[in-house]
């Protein structure tokens, strides 16, 4: 099994420090969120998992996209830092300085708001489409939601004004290429009413915490918490006792590939309120299940 990814270590003796307002954390707080995740696009970029992945957008369809971002001044693989999505919208950061604003969202400026933010109405392409409101917080973040309340929101979190949503992720959550926290409605939203694995963890969990690994491996934690101790216990024990199964059905079957996959996956015990589920996959197989970009990339060329 994979070393199991853990948040950095803290000096015990460094005292309290005080952390300047981190924008992206404040921007998918806002609104009372519920659920956020959040994609570090530069560290994936310059992963190993990133490399496979730029052979992706090497194929065509891709490099068009590309290219007319760049053409609006922003280049995705150099301007990105993160990229964070909520129930209220996305919310990006970068270095936006050089972006054709008229180009992209069909305006420069918008109505001023605080210190820093211009919401800008964002006319639908489509017919049946909603109107966007685009909020810019200096050359540094684009929030895209779908009204003007949660836009004046956004910067209002940023920028410390008003009552202060209780934070969806602590600095000290914000581990790994892809974090975030997913609650119980969202959940049961995602996966489904009718699997009754999903009800079942709907149910018991109150919410759960992700962090991907994406250094070397894909390794990803899942940190599921609820309120009742006895109901987790039991969720995480008929879990782990699915995967033993599934790895015996696929072995039995034949299906080596998926057998040796189910090895890298386990459920740690419940810890009171908790348990994790933990899943890895060897750089070999992501590459090998990414070969079709290599190959259409090259031909593309």
């Amino acid at each position: 099994m994979l070393e199991r990814l853990k948040p950095p270590a803290v000096d015990a003796g460094a005292g309290p420090r005080s952390r300047p307002r981190d924008p992206m954390l404040a921007a998918i707080s806002a609104g009372a969120s519920g659920s956020g995740l959040v994609l570090e696009v530069n560290a994936i970029r310059n992963s190993p998992l990133g490399e496979l992945l730029l052979q992706c957008l090497a194929r065509r369809e891709a490099r068009n996209a590309l290219d007319a971002l760049r053409q609006m001044g922003i280049d995705p693989l150099r301007d990105l830092d993160r990229v964070g999505v909520t129930e209220h919208g996305v919310v990006v950061s970068g270095d936006f300085h050089r972006a054709n604003w008229e180009g992209l969202l069909g305006a420069a400026s918008g109505t001023a708001y605080g210190d820093r933010g211009q919401i800008i109405p964002v006319s639908p392409r489509g017919p049946g489409g909603a109107t966007l409101f685009a909020t810019r917080w200096g050359d540094s973040l684009l929030h895209l939601g779908t009204s003007e309340e949660d836009a004046r929101a956004v910067v209002d979190a940023i920028e410390g004004r008003g009552a202060q949503p209780r934070p969806l992720l602590s600095p000290d959550q914000t581990y790994g290429e892809l974090y975030g926290v997913v609650s119980s409605g969202d959940l049961a939203r995602t996966l489904g009413q009718g699997d009754d694995w999903a009800a079942a963890l709907a149910d018991a969990a109150s919410n759960v915490e992700l962090h991907l690994d994406a250094r070397r491996d894909v390794a990803l934690v899942a940190d599921v918490r609820g309120e009742d101790a006895r109901r987790l216990e039991d969720l995480g024990k008929s879990l782990g006792g699915a995967l033993a199964m599934a790895r015996v059905q696929a072995r039995s079957s034949g299906d080596d590939e998926t057998a040796d996959l189910l090895q890298y996956a386990r459920v740690t015990p419940s810890r009171g309120d908790s348990f994790s589920l933990e899943v890895a996959l060897p750089l070999e197989v992501v590459a090998r299940k990414l070969a079709f970009c290599r190959d259409e990339a090259d031909a593309g060329r």
